[in-house]
């Protein structure tokens, strides 16, 4: 299929996201006007129109079914920018079934466009640059479409979706970042038709141990574009530069159909947790190897010229290739047809001739996941997983230190760390952990529900 045609399918098929409403409005935002405003006036199945111009301010969408639509006009669009990255985030919705199209969001300390618990959405045709964190970060979600946008100049992920199932990451382009585009902890995401290039790794998909997900599985990446990813940009980043696809301890991951070129240390590296030398902690509840990958009808040009230090099978190589194998696993298979040359693949098996994922047209639900009345402690609950998660588990350190050590620091003191939550500052400044968002768009009630589920009931055995 051609990808216009493909594209138009996708970007089409996903009206089943947003319900339509006969009394649905338009709300016209203007420049020198808040959106958040408009958004406040909002209700089920408006749309808050952004007229081309410059507005600083962070957007929180919470609620249902509200689209929020950049309106480009001879090629200028509604600008986010968060300064000197004085903002945190440009557009956080927790809404479910949300529509954020046509902005160009830019300069934020944390994230560009970020979703938190919110369920059949679409982002879609926007263009987010220079993040500090994630450029396009849906957390904790079902059911969402990201398409045709352009992420780069961040020094986590291009677009991140974690923790998630039934994602479809279609035709945008991700470059000059840490990670192109990061499938982490998650089920059932297709990542097709994307231009991945220009990053330090293109596209990782990967299980984080430590989180509340313990696995991660049915990852489709097809007729994507990766090229030349070696970036060495960000810090970070910089020891992991060069892989073009990577898959860390998921199963079932289908590699299909990919043009995979000039990435200096492989075109597809398949890792254990144990073989990523420390960089993942510990946690016995995840199994640590992949199963079943398969690697077909791929096209690979130039890769692994330059992998020197990796080890297969106790040795250190001097020089790469195509396909690096640093797992065990099993069921994995390559097809043998495809030309690349490999390390590691002694024990795979080739792969059906007749293989493919095309029964897979889109991993999007036939139905929007339909929305339930929450007590406040689910609420609560839901809150911890969509917003805190990404960034603390309960007892490994991630970007932020572990709950653990925040529930010592608090301990039978939940209205001052609902008031830290609201406006947080670093504990320990000698600490290289980043400033924590301030989460002051949660109701005072939610944060202190929040800070007892915390307090109470993460961990808790």
């Amino acid at each position: 299929m051609q990808l216009d045609k493909l594209v138009v399918r996708f970007i089409f098929s996903s009206c089943c996201l947003l319900p339509s409403t006969l009394l649905a409005r338009d709300i016209v935002v203007n420049p020198g006007e808040q959106i958040q405003d408009a958004v406040n006036q909002a209700q089920a199945g408006d749309s808050v129109r952004v007229m081309p111009g410059l507005y600083q301010e962070t957007v929180y969408i919470d609620k249902d079914d509200v689209a929020l639509i950049g309106v480009i006009i001879d090629g200028e669009r509604a600008i986010l920018d968060g300064g000197e990255k004085e903002l945190h985030d440009g557009i956080i919705a927790s809404g479910h079934g949300v529509n954020i199209e046509g902005f160009h969001v830019r300069n934020y300390r944390s994230n560009g466009i970020t979703t938190q618990g919110a369920n059949n959405y679409r982002i879609h045709n926007n263009i987010v640059e220079n993040i500090h964190l994630y450029g396009i970060f849906p957390q904790f979600g079902k059911n969402g479409l990201v398409s045709q946008n352009i992420t780069s100049n961040t020094s986590d992920a291009g677009i991140y979706v974690g923790i998630s199932e039934n994602v479809d990451i279609i035709a945008n382009e991700a470059f000059d970042n840490a990670l192109g585009i990061e499938a982490e902890n998650s089920h059932n995401i297709l990542i097709e038709a994307n231009y991945v290039h220009d990053n330090a790794v293109g596209i990782p998909v990967v299980i984080f141990p430590g989180m509340q997900t313990k696995t991660s599985a049915d990852v489709i990446v097809r007729n994507n574009m990766v090229i030349n990813n070696n970036s060495t940009l960000f810090e970070r980043s910089a020891m992991k530069t060069g892989r073009g696809i990577t898959v860390t301890a998921v199963d079932r991951v289908t590699i299909e159909g990919n043009i995979i070129k000039g990435n200096s240390t492989c075109a597809v590296c398949i890792n254990s947790l144990s073989s990523m030398g420390g960089a993942f902690p510990v946690d016995a509840a995840v199994e640590p190897e992949p199963d079943h990958t398969s690697i077909t009808r791929n096209v690979f040009v130039n890769n692994g010229y330059q992998a020197v230090g990796l080890e297969v099978a106790g040795a250190t190589i001097k020089n790469g290739a195509d396909i690096v194998n640093l797992a065990r696993g099993r069921g994995h298979c390559a097809a043998a047809s495809q030309g690349a040359t490999t390390l590691g693949l002694s024990r795979w098996a080739d792969c059906d001739p007749q293989l493919s994922s095309a029964h897979v047209e889109s991993y999007l639900l036939a139905e929007p996941v339909v929305s339930q009345a929450l007590s406040r402690t689910q609420k609560a609950q839901l809150t911890y997983h969509a917003v805190c998660s990404g960034c603390h588990s309960y007892d490994h350190t991630m970007i932020g230190p572990p709950m653990i050590v925040i529930q010592a620091l608090y301990k039978n003191n939940p209205q001052g760390l609902a008031a830290w939550i609201a406006e947080p500052t670093k504990k320990r400044p000698l600490e290289q952990f980043p400033a924590m968002p301030p989460q002051n768009y949660l109701s005072a009630e939610l944060r202190l529900d929040l800070a007892r589920y915390i307090l109470n009931e993460v961990g808790a055995r």
